[in-house]
């Protein structure tokens, strides 16, 4: 998607590649992953049902520890992930920290409609990474690797990342080691899902808006 649909759709649209971005991951992308969760499941015997939601995909309701881990997972992301930016600023300076595609002008005046664009798929590019990396495949990985599969789960989120450039993979280190360990430890989908809607989204804003 990155290296051939959208680079073509910019050739054929004179629109902004954010734009190009948000439209393919939404109708494309997240759709698909959501769709390779669902056969995996099926494979598994599972049915649409409450079961499947709560006991398999394990989104459970958040206790007061749930949301205290979050927290707290959240705020070491962020304290590992600004010094891990700084260093790749000073280790390669002039390098680009986001691909062609994500880059944008700061949002202001009529621009801002993108970020209501932009909404919907936020939610969809959460869900659906959470619904298929912690909810399908982490649990697989726990009874293949015991303790050590929050460790393979991060492995290949990251790598699921591997086309947004290398600077972005190394901004995700901590997220993609921290986020699995406290989902795997709470047994609780909705942790990854608080954690990772509360890096991504006012990281987005906040870079969509000029501030950083």
């Amino acid at each position: 998607m990155t290296d051939l649909l959208l680079p073509s759709l910019a050739e054929r649209f004179a629109v902004e590649p954010v734009l190009l971005w948000l439209a393919a991951s939404g109708a494309l992308l997240f759709p698909a992953i959501l769709l390779i969760g669902w056969v995996l499941v099926r494979q598994e015997g599972w049915t649409l049902g409450s079961e499947l939601w709560t006991e398999r995909l394990r989104f459970r309701p958040m206790n007061g520890a749930d949301w205290g881990w979050s927290l707290a997972a959240f705020g070491a992301i962020l304290g590992l992930t600004a010094p891990l930016v700084a260093l790749i600023e000073r280790a390669l300076p002039g390098l680009e920290l986001a691909p062609w595609f994500l880059q944008m002008e700061p949002l202001a005046g009529r621009r801002l409609w993108i970020l209501a664009a932009w909404l919907p798929v936020f939610a969809l590019t959460i869900l659906a990474e959470e619904v298929v990396w912690r909810g399908v495949v982490l649990p697989r990985q726990e009874a293949a690797l015991g303790r050590w599969g929050w460790l393979a789960n991060g492995a290949g989120w990251l790598l699921f990342h591997l086309a947004l450039g290398p600077a972005i993979l190394v901004s995700l280190l901590s997220i993609v080691v921290i986020l699995p360990w406290v989902v795997q430890r709470r047994a609780n989908s909705w942790v990854g899902v608080a954690i990772h809607a509360a890096f991504n989204g006012p990281g987005f804003l906040a870079t969509a808006l000029g501030w950083v």
